[in-house]
C-alpha cells in the first residue's frame, strides 16, 4: 500500500472541511507545516501524523513508513500553498 499525493490532497481537503470556521485555512496549513517540519524522534513524528489523520477523520496508513507519509504531506501542502 502506498500513500500518494492524491491521498495527501484528500487529507488536506478533509482537514479544511473539519476545521473550525474561526480558523483560516492559511493558519491550518502553517500549523501543520510546522508540526511536520520540526525534527522529532520517529515515535513523536508518528504520533503527530496519527493526530493529523484523526483530525481529518481518515484511517492512518499503518503499513507506510512515517517519513514517506511526512514527505508526501509536505509536498502536497507546498503545492496547495502555491495555488
Amino acid at each position: 500500500m502506498t500513500f500518494t499525493l492524491i491521498d495527501a490532497a484528500t487529507l488536506w481537503d478533509k482537514l479544511q472541511q473539519n476545521r473550525p470556521s474561526t480558523t483560516p485555512l492559511s493558519v491550518l496549513k502553517n500549523d501543520m507545516a510546522m508540526a511536520l517540519e520540526d525534527y522529532k524522534p520517529n515515535d513523536v513524528l508518528e504520533q503527530t501524523l496519527r493526530d493529523i489523520f484523526e483530525r481529518a477523520g481518515m484511517a492512518y496508513p499503518e503499513k507506510v513508513h512515517v517519513f514517506h507519509i511526512k514527505t508526501t504531506l509536505i509536498t502536497a501542502l507546498s503545492q496547495l500553498a502555491g495555488q
